[in-house]
C-alpha cells in the first residue's frame, strides 16, 4: 500500500524466479515444493501447510498452491509455484495477520490469473 515499504506493510504480495541452471540439484518443480515445505517446516516444526486448489495464469496454466500458517499470530502465506522455459516462477502472499491476508487474497489471485508468459 501507499505509504509503506516491503518491511513493514501488513502484507506483501511479490513473484519471483529462480534461474534453473544456478539450481543444479533442483530437477524439477515438485523438487523445489518439497524443498520450500522442509526449509518451512525447519524454521517452525508447528507450521501448518495445507494444499490449495491450482489457481491459472493468463495463458491457462495452472500453477499448485500451498498454504502456510502458524498457530500463532503473525503468519499467513499462499505460495504458488510454476515454470516458465529456464526459470522456476513463485508467487508468494505473505500476511502478519489473518485479515490483511483475507483482505488481499482476491489481489494476489487476480495477480496470477494476469500473469502470462508472453507480453
Amino acid at each position: 500500500p501507499d505509504g509503506f515499504m516491503f518491511t513493514n506493510a501488513e502484507t506483501v504480495i511479490y513473484a519471483k524466479a529462480i534461474y534453473k541452471p544456478r539450481e543444479p540439484e533442483l530437477t524439477s518443480i515438485q523438487e523445489l515444493i518439497e524443498r520450500d515445505i522442509k526449509d518451512f517446516k525447519t524454521q517452525d516444526p508447528n507450521i501448518i501447510i495445507g494444499t490449495l486448489p491450482e489457481i491459472k495464469t493468463k495463458d491457462n496454466i495452472p500453477l499448485k498452491s500451498f498454504s502456510f500458517t502458524t498457530k500463532q499470530e503473525g503468519n499467513w502465506e499462499q505460495v504458488t509455484y510454476g515454470e516458465e522455459g529456464e526459470y522456476y516462477l513463485i508467487f508468494t502472499i505473505s500476511s502478519r495477520s489473518k485479515q490483511g491476508y483475507e483482505k488481499s487474497i482476491n489481489d494476489y489471485k487476480k495477480f496470477i490469473n494476469e500473469y502470462s508468459i508472453t507480453p
